[in-house]
């Protein structure tokens, strides 16, 4: 690809400086192609509807790995913005809970398939035991379709602070689905994410008593902005955090099998989820 400049990088895929006003972002997996198709359609569709999302300029594909071509968003993740001035944290958590909310605004292109069938899929292939499965995919069923645009994956890293306000990034896991299921995912990550090795350490030392306040006032900012029924994003924590085994991050699945167990828990109790 020559000497590109890189500008960032995560587990997945790494960003490159391309041309004047765009990036790359090129996946390290050559087999991701449908991972990129797939972001390039739910980035139109938020950007299209004047949503918090760069837009997408086309798929490339570079030495054998696929890329897409992205608007050039300058501006700080919520991260790097808390780990520099650490008082910051309530405003960042407000910050996600309004991009959250307002991306949840846009209706999802019919190209994309819904949460719920997202999740089937992940829990059937999940390393659990099988009445954890079995009780995920009961619930799932009861569960609502929705037709809100879902990024399935937002934490602070994913939020940028621009001139023009809060950008959300990294869409390949978009659905079209329940906003409720969309909260409880990025709840589930507050519960059992750690911070990339590339965090801060001032973040790292800060996260544990941090997150309560960031969790808090991103639920309250959402709130603000959109109805949320917390009864409806409990009922999604389940199928997610089992979900979210598939994916097989480092160090995080001891904390997902204890959430589980607390959620089983509180599922057998008069009242259920």
């Amino acid at each position: 690809m020559g000497a590109r400049q890189l500008i960032a990088e995560g587990r997945e895929a790494e960003i490159f400086a391309w041309e004047p006003g765009r990036v790359l972002k090129l996946y390290r997996s050559p087999s991701d192609t449908a991972r990129a198709e797939w972001e390039e359609a739910a980035t139109a569709a938020v950007a299209g509807a004047g949503g918090p999302a760069p837009r997408p300029f086309g798929l490339v594909s570079v030495d054998g790995r696929p890329g897409l071509v992205l608007e050039r968003v300058d501006g700080v993740d919520l991260v790097v913005t808390m780990g520099r001035r650490p008082w910051t944290v309530p405003s960042a958590g407000t910050a996600m809970g309004r991009a959250h909310a307002a991306l949840h605004g846009i209706s999802a292109p019919d190209s994309l398939s819904g949460t719920r069938a997202m999740l089937e899929r992940r829990i059937r292939g999940a390393d659990a035991p099988v009445a954890w499965r079995d009780a995920a995919l009961h619930l799932l069923e009861r569960l609502p379709d929705g037709d809100r645009l879902s990024h399935n994956d937002l934490h602070a890293q994913n939020v940028l602070l621009t001139e023009r306000g809060a950008v959300v990034i990294d869409w390949p896991g978009a659905t079209r689905g329940d906003p409720a299921a969309d909260v409880a995912r990025s709840l589930l990550l507050f519960a059992v994410g750690k911070p990339l090795p590339s965090t801060p350490l001032r973040v790292r030392v800060l996260a544990p008593p941090a997150t309560s306040v960031f969790r808090r006032r991103y639920l309250g900012a959402y709130r603000g902005v959109r109805p949320l029924d917390e009864a409806a994003v409990r009922s999604w924590l389940l199928p997610h955090a089992i979900a979210r085994l598939v994916e097989g991050i480092p160090g995080e699945r001891a904390r997902l099998e204890r959430l589980v167990r607390r959620l089983l828990r509180r599922a057998s109790r008069p009242g259920g989820y």
